[in-house]
Formats: structure tokens, C-alpha cells, sequence
């Protein structure tokens, strides 16, 4: 069964990747009291999904929750600054993410380009948060428009990601400094049926 799992991934199977999916999914466990919706996140095909961002905790829950479906990576685009903060960076370098140099209009074209191949090309889903930076949980920050040029670009299917509770698991103080509120069952993930723009 194991041999199996191995095969169907396209990274190199290590005791590290083993060891962060063990710490991740007992994480998940922890702090979910629910996940609904998992039927909706397409077996096959590529596929873009988006989500409201309230804390630091968001995509590494919802990367496992994803990930967990199809067993396979699900490719978080992240700002580059966010890879050279030390698990955080390890985490998403370990989940292929995306690095979004978004100082310049060629990092964001390079971004945009890498997820259309991983949609495209290798038929993977790509993840992203058009908030692009933490928000409330009474009021969305205005959306960034990668998410829909990459729904245009590719025709991939938009899979909506409802994030509540995790307002307090992680977030910044005014000096960057990372507070965590690891409450038992504080959150939950709500997975719509996909969407077509094509």
C-alpha cells in the first residue's frame, strides 16, 4: 500500500516529507471540528483553489485537507519573502509551492506562468488567497486578480474554500511577532462545489 502512495507522487518520497505530512495531518486533527465538502475537490484535471485568509495556520491546513484527497501536492503561490521564514519555508519548499516575487511584474508573470504549467501541463491543483494577506474575519480584504486570470488562462474549474475559526491560531502582532491560539476543534473547512469560468 505504501508502494503504492510512492508511486503516485511526483516528489521525492524522504523521511522529512513523511515526518511534516505525520505533523501536519495530527495538526489538522487537533484543530478542525469539521471539514465538509471533500467530494467536491476533483480526483483528476487540474484545478485553482481560493479561500479567505485568517491566519498564518490557513494553508498548511488547507494544503493537507487538499492534498489528502488526491495525494498528490497541491501547490500553494506564496509571496517570496514567506520562504525564507524557517517551517514556514520548509513547508511550502516541501509542498513545491509557487515563490510570487511580486517587486516586479516579471515575478508575478513567472508566478502566473509556473501555476498555469502545474494546472495545465501536469494537472495538479495550484491554491491561492486573492486576499493575499491576512484579513478580518468580519470583513474580506479587496481580492487580488490572479486567481481569475489564471481561472482565463487555463479553464481549470474553481474550487471555493471557506475558512472559519482560524482567526486566532496565528496571526502577527503589530511587531511581527507570531502569536498562537492552538485551541482543540476551533476550525473548520467548508469545500464548494467547483466552478466554471471557462
Amino acid at each position: 500500500m505504501a508502494g503504492d502512495v510512492e508511486d503516485k507522487r511526483p516528489w521525492r518520497f524522504t523521511w522529512r516529507i513523511r515526518l511534516l505530512e505525520w505533523a501536519v495531518r495530527l495538526a489538522n486533527r487537533h484543530l478542525l471540528r469539521r471539514v465538509s465538502g471533500v467530494e467536491h475537490i476533483p480526483l483528476e484535471g487540474g484545478f485553482i483553489a481560493v479561500g479567505n485568509h485568517l491566519s498564518f495556520a490557513d494553508g498548511i491546513l488547507l494544503a493537507q485537507v487538499l492534498d489528502n484527497r488526491r495525494r498528490e501536492p497541491v501547490h500553494f503561490v506564496s509571496y517570496s519573502e514567506l520562504f525564507d521564514i524557517p517551517i514556514v519555508g520548509l513547508i511550502l519548499r516541501t509542498g513545491e509551492g509557487i515563490v510570487l516575487d511580486r517587486s516586479s511584474k516579471e515575478g508575478i508573470e513567472k508566478a502566473l506562468m509556473e501555476a498555469e504549467r502545474y494546472v495545465v501541463e501536469m494537472k495538479h491543483g495550484v491554491a491561492l488567497f486573492p486576499e493575499a494577506h491576512v484579513g478580518r474575519p468580519d470583513k474580506m480584504r479587496r481580492g487580488r486578480p490572479g486567481a481569475a486570470v489564471l481561472a482565463m488562462r487555463t479553464g481549470a474549474p474553481v474550487l471555493p474554500c471557506g475558512l472559519i475559526g482560524f482567526e486566532r491560531m496565528a496571526i502577527p502582532d503589530r511587531k511581527g511577532r507570531l502569536h498562537l491560539h492552538l485551541k482543540r476543534r476551533q476550525g473548520e473547512i467548508q469545500i464548494g462545489e467547483p466552478l466554471d469560468f471557462s
